[in-house]
């Protein structure tokens, strides 16, 4: 089980993994099949949503946006 996150605590989100968490919002179905997801699972969404869950708050960098986009 994982322990408690600080309410300050911050997600910071990689290109590969924002993209699964996008992705999967849309259309979950779609991971595996998604040239950019094609590595990733549905299951591995379920868990990512898990983590991200537990942060009020996640962040990115303008350079990982542009990789995502």
């Amino acid at each position: 089980m994982l322990g408690p996150i600080s309410p300050t605590s911050v997600l910071l989100l990689d290109a590969n993994v924002l993209l699964v968490l996008l992705v999967g919002l849309w259309k979950p179905e779609r991971i595996p099949t998604f040239k950019n997801t094609e590595t990733f699972t549905e299951e591995d969404f379920e868990l990512l949503t898990l983590i991200v869950e537990r942060y009020q708050r996640i962040a990115t960098t303008p350079h990982v946006l542009t990789e995502v986009s």
